[in-house]
């Protein structure tokens, strides 16, 4: 991986982040409520939720997980989703979506290649059963 490694990964999701926190700033904080249909998020909630979206990866790599049996997803989920479900102005949500970010970018830039060539056995029946921590993360 000597050509696309932690610190390139970092370098792109700062930039998808960056334009994510433009969109966000963009949006005026009377439509935050707007649902598309009854069965979607808020855009508020949709922000919220793609701040919180790297913390399952952070879980499983800062933990050397290296089964995704091992991942307790009872445990997770309704963490997440209290996270997700917090109430929040627009200055918030970018807020937390800058520093959420950059939290995950700076775990991103320090990751050496040795770490990114491990394997993860993903669950039963997915397919491949096996990714490296580079293809979980990319």
């Amino acid at each position: 991986m000597s050509f696309y490694g932690g610190p390139q990964l970092a370098a792109s999701f700062r930039q998808v982040r960056a334009n994510t926190i433009q969109a966000a700033q963009e949006i005026p904080e009377d439509k935050y409520g707007f649902r598309a249909t009854p069965d979607t998020r808020t855009i508020a909630q949709l922000l919220a939720h793609i701040a919180v979206g790297p913390w399952f990866q952070l879980h499983v790599h800062t933990n050397g997980i290296d089964d995704l049996k091992q991942v307790n997803f009872m445990e997770l989920v309704p963490q997440f989703t209290a996270e997700e479900a917090r109430p929040r102005s627009k200055p918030e949500l970018v807020a937390f979506l800058r520093s959420e970010g950059e939290r995950f970018a700076t775990y991103l830039e320090g990751l050496s290649d040795a770490f990114l060539g491990q394997s993860v056995q993903m669950p039963p029946g997915a397919t491949p059963a096996v990714k490296s921590r580079f293809e979980m993360l990319l």
